[in-house]
């Protein structure tokens, strides 16, 4: 472990003064107060915010709990039937299944209002227990019985504050939409009886019983019972927190087709702390600090990349260590995650970051974490706490950094 090296011939850089550091300590953060709609105008304080919005949605009526049952002459009437558990649904936002009250809450809610009835928007899965009901049986034949609700999947775009050019060329601060993810919930339970002779609804709980209950034959059978697996296999990955990507097996200094700034960067929040690295062992926290001109573990390199949907990813890299800032390996939430440094990698996944920049002459921008969406920032703002990340950013303004170059 090293500590404290100091900073090459030629680029000292002028310390912020212990006074004007306090006095930018004691300032209170602007309020970001515009509400996140595309197309509309945001502030410098917005850009490390972000909210979810749903594109599309597609109801699948799904049988969570099944019993074929068999009624002779002389047993009708009513039966107590355990149902046997047959699917699960999982609540998640971009494969993550920690659903915050921020994000994951009113992203969740535009679901909602898509689909026309009320969704699931907390952390949850639907139960997985052995399941008794009660059915008046009352004349002889096979019947399916059934408990189920109505699975909603789709895709949701993020909602981000950046800088956009004006048909007169000017500049100007604007929410625009950004790549999301996928989604999944579920609302509307719904227990039932049905038999293959009955006529229902194409694309409802009826219809999917029946077919659990073998109505379009063997083959269709062992089809519903194949995909049963898979999804339910996919439900117990994301509720461990199994990343669904392969993890990098290599890494390199730069990544290739990424064109690093010549200069340096302070990266300093509202109260003048900035983000340092004081341990050179991989997966050691990023932290906030107060500047020192002479530690070069608080100098960050920007390294940018293709333009592929009108903003650039990045990666940031450490000038003592030469090691890139990501969201820590193997962690199971998105929320609070801190922000940690490993070797870079050769093709940036968990490293890809996406800068939101102020109009041109600034230097604030907001920072994402692209393979998740989430925004950097800190709850605790305060020297030696971890930079984490937040799936909404920062309400009150705090996830919004200023980059100043170190001359």
């Amino acid at each position: 472990m090293r500590l404290r090296p100091l900073v090459a011939a030629g680029l000292a850089a002028a310390s912020l003064s212990a006074a004007s550091l306090a006095a930018v300590a004691l300032a209170s953060p602007a309020l970001a107060v515009t509400t996140p709609t595309i197309g509309q105008p945001c502030d410098r304080e917005d850009l490390g915010r972000r909210a979810g919005v749903a594109d599309t949605a597609e109801v699948i009526p799904t049988v969570t709990h099944f019993k074929a049952y068999y009624v002779t002459e002389g047993t009708t009437g009513f039966q107590n039937i355990a149902l046997t558990h047959t699917e699960t649904i999982t609540v998640t936002i971009t494969n993550n299944a920690s659903i915050t009250a921020t994000f994951g809450f009113g992203a969740l809610g535009s679901v909602g209002a898509t689909v026309g009835f009320s969704v699931a928007r907390a952390t949850g899965t639907t139960d997985t227990a052995v399941r008794t009901v009660q059915w008046n049986l009352n004349q002889p034949g096979y019947y399916g019985i059934y408990s189920g609700t109505h699975k909603v999947r789709g895709t949701m775009s993020s909602i981000n504050c950046t800088r956009m050019q004006r048909s007169d060329g000017t500049w100007a601060l604007q929410w625009v939409r950004r790549p999301g993810g996928e989604y999944t919930t579920w609302g509307r339970d719904e227990e039932g009886v049905v038999r293959c002779e009955e006529t229902v609804p194409a694309n409802s709980l009826r219809r999917a019983a029946q077919r659990e209950l073998g109505c379009d034959g063997e083959a269709a059978r062992q089809q519903a019972i194949a995909g049963h697996k898979a999804e339910n296999a996919r439900s117990a990955s994301v509720r461990s927190g199994q990343s669904t990507v392969d993890e990098p097996s290599a890494t390199a200094d730069v990544p290739a087709g990424y064109t690093c700034d010549a200069t340096y960067y302070r990266i300093t929040a509202n109260n003048g702390l900035v983000m340092d690295i004081y341990d050179d062992d991989e997966d050691s926290p990023v932290r906030w600090n107060s500047w020192d001109d002479d530690h070069i573990g608080q100098y960050w390199q920007v390294c940018t990349g293709p333009d592929t949907d009108g903003v650039a990813p990045v990666v940031l890299v450490n000038r003592w260590t030469g090691t890139c800032a990501q969201p820590q390996r193997r962690s199971t939430v998105v929320e609070g995650t801190e922000i940690r440094h490993y070797a870079c990698e050769a093709t940036p996944k968990a490293q890809k970051l996406f800068l939101y920049r102020d109009v041109p002459g600034s230097t604030f921008a907001g920072i994402q974490a692209a393979e998740r969406g989430a925004m950097l920032g800190s709850e605790i703002l305060e020297q030696d706490e971890p930079v984490r990340q937040y799936e909404a950013g920062m309400p009150d303004g705090s996830g919004t950094f200023e980059l100043i170059p170190i001359q």
